[in-house]
């Protein structure tokens, strides 16, 4: 994160502002699984968290501030345990964590109220620190494993000269009465606010046990951010974050850890979710809940399923970016504008597989069009085509860049494929109805004949697909696309 955002967010901070603020009426929490889950921006968030540091408990654990963050994997947990769903109803605040929770408040509410700030632990922290800096306040760091609190508090003391850390100690406790000697350490240290980072649901458990103990402000159970902050876990470059996505990272760098996490956790959840939203749904029209179930089914399937198969077949995809540069200089990808949902267009990728000055070479060849309709350009032998190229498009390699396209969303796994600016001008008024849904890698054509098939019989296919489509009709469609795609018919 960089200074100048961090400064830019700080600035929106007013302790004074916020205390006004807090009498004010606020938008009714986020409920999942039983959780009210808080709706703020960041900025409200750190600066209703300082605030509560200003507020010292005595004797008892009364004026204690308990804060919470939950994502897929704390709710999928919760879902289960009623004691973690009951230390949640508890917090003070539950914050947002992930994109998970975004996409499920999508599915449970309205769009005037839905849920629009991420405010994962990570991304507040630094902000934390800054606000706790200018205030006065101190932290104490509490889990882990052994070195790495210490680590935080050095690179705090680099990020955050002025702040005061007042103690940090690991997660791991060989009997209850070191860990009374820990919380004897915390207490005397009067820290503003503990952080506890032991994983959920070990941390809710602990702190529910041990809180009464606890004469601390505020108390934050915080999940993994030691590990990140100690820089022993690297965090997702920022693009995959502003689009949701810093979990496909976490899953590349640590598979064997967090597989069941994500590849069965996060279906899971979407599933949970959906079963409460069609419960709490009942009073409205049938309809209604299916078209807003079938979108977040058909994109939750295009999220997970392409950035699995980006991190799955990224040996494969080094292997042709290297076979295509070695055959014929130049950049392995090839990009193009295409024409997107409604009209929009976008920056469509692919391998190349024609040589580089393939464009030029139309302009100055008549080369006759295989393609009957007259509106797309397809030639049987072209012969601008590489010999790394033939194969490519044989089996539709050339068109696995596109997964990208899918994670950004642009397209879809499934949906009528999108065409050139120079096609679009050539549609009739009842062709651009295929311009309705999002463009696809695969449709009803592609499985049915590919580039054999006539630019009529193509859009017939793709209004069939419009007027039928489902979340069953994409897993048909994608079942059938593999068997069509080793076949190699029709592919030129």
């Amino acid at each position: 994160m960089s200074n100048s955002n961090r400064n830019k967010a700080l600035s929106t901070i007013n302790l004074a502002d916020f205390e006004h603020q807090e009498s004010e009426p606020s938008k009714a929490p986020l409920n999942l699984f039983d959780v009210d889950i808080w709706k703020g921006p960041m900025s409200e968030a750190v600066s209703w968290v300082v605030l509560q540091t200003t507020n010292k408990p005595q004797s008892s654990q009364l004026s204690q501030t308990k804060i919470g963050f939950v994502n897929a994997n704390n709710l999928n947990i919760s879902y289960s345990s009623r004691t973690l769903t009951e230390h949640y109803r508890k917090c003070d605040r539950v914050f947002a964590d992930g994109s998970g929770v975004m996409l499920a408040s999508r599915l449970t509410e309205n769009s005037h109220s839905r849920l629009k700030h991420n405010i994962n632990g990570t991304d507040m922290f630094p902000f934390l620190c800054d606000a706790l800096e200018i205030s006065g306040g101190s932290i104490y760091l509490l889990g882990a494993d052994k070195g790495v609190a210490e680590q935080v508090a050095k690179n705090i003391k680099i990020t955050n000269p002025k702040l005061e850390v007042a103690g940090f100690h690991d997660g791991y406790f060989s009997d209850d009465l070191s860990c009374r000697r820990a919380i004897k350490s915390i207490n005397r240290s009067n820290p503003s606010i503990l952080l506890v980072a032991m994983g959920t649901p070990m941390q809710e458990f602990w702190l529910d046990k041990y809180s009464n103990s606890l004469k601390v402000p505020v108390v934050m159970s915080v999940g993994g951010l030691f590990d990140f902050f100690a820089n022993k876990v690297s965090r997702a470059p920022s693009l995959l974050r502003k689009m949701g996505l810093e979990w496909t990272w976490r899953l590349a760098n640590e598979p064997k850890r967090m597989w069941r996490r994500y590849i069965l956790g996060n279906p899971l959840f979407l599933f949970r979710v959906l079963k409460e939203s069609f419960a709490n749904k009942k009073s409205l029209h049938r309809t209604n809940i299916s078209s807003t179930t079938q979108r977040l089914l058909k994109r939750s399937l295009d999220l997970v399923s392409a950035c699995l198969g980006l991190i799955l077949l990224s040996p494969l995809l080094l292997m042709i970016a290297t076979a295509i540069m070695i055959e014929s200089p130049g950049s392995p990808l090839y990009t193009q504008l295409r024409v997107g949902k409604n009209g929009k267009l976008f920056k469509f990728w692919k391998f190349r597989s024609m040589v580089t000055n393939a464009h030029q070479l139309r302009k100055t060849n008549d080369y006759k069009n295989d393609s009957a309709g007259g509106v797309l350009f397809k030639l049987r032998n072209d012969p601008r085509v590489t010999r790394i190229g033939h194969y490519l498009r044989r089996y539709s390699l050339d068109e696995l860049p596109q997964l990208w396209n899918v994670v950004s969303g642009e397209m879809s796994l499934v949906g009528p494929r999108p065409a050139l600016p120079e096609e679009v001008a050539r549609y009739s008024e009842e062709d651009k109805a295929r311009l309705k849904v999002l463009p696809g890698i695969t449709c009803y054509w592609q499985v049915s004949g590919r580039s054999d098939l006539s630019f009529n019989q193509q859009i017939m296919l793709d209004k069939q697909y419009i007027d039928t489509c489902s979340f069953w009709t994409d897993i048909k469609i994608l079942l059938r696309t593999l068997p069509a795609v080793l076949s190699g018919k029709g592919a030129y």
